[in-house]
């Protein structure tokens, strides 16, 4: 399992920094400006400016890697196929061995309907969360 979060974690840090790095470069320059002046140390700047506002970005970022590690199929099946025994199996590694290996397509398309459903939930859930969290300067 770390191997599989290492390669996981390699191939997409990039697109997460490079989302939160556009989101910190649309704060303006000029909030750090008066906050200096008004006499605000770095961690209250920090704290006060750049994390609420660049907050929409870093939940855009979090709730596309929390899909896609929730759908990891690839590298998973490619370097494990979900073993040894159980220790690395997705629901989409069970509902693929579900349907083409003891041929129950049934209860995989079932597996694959209600994770479905867990996605779509948890996206709402970020989704409220965001619009708690969005600032408007």
């Amino acid at each position: 399992m770390p191997s599989l979060i290492m390669i996981d974690v390699w191939e997409w840090t990039p697109m997460v920094m490079l989302m939160v790095l556009a989101g910190l470069m649309t704060i303006p320059g000029e909030m750090y400006e008066s906050a200096k002046v008004d006499g605000a140390s770095p961690v209250q700047r920090f704290f006060h400016i750049t994390i609420p506002l660049a907050s929409p970005a870093i939940l855009s970022a979090i709730l596309l890697r929390l899909i896609d590690v929730i759908k990891t199929f690839d590298i998973i099946y490619a370097t494990t196929q979900g073993g040894p025994g159980y220790a690395s199996e997705t629901i989409n590694i069970l509902a693929t061995v579900t349907s083409f290996q003891y041929f129950q397509f049934g209860d995989a398309s079932a597996i694959t309907v209600m994770f479905f459903l867990v996605v779509i939930l948890i996206a709402c859930i970020f989704m409220f969360v965001k619009k708690k969290v969005e600032v408007d300067y």
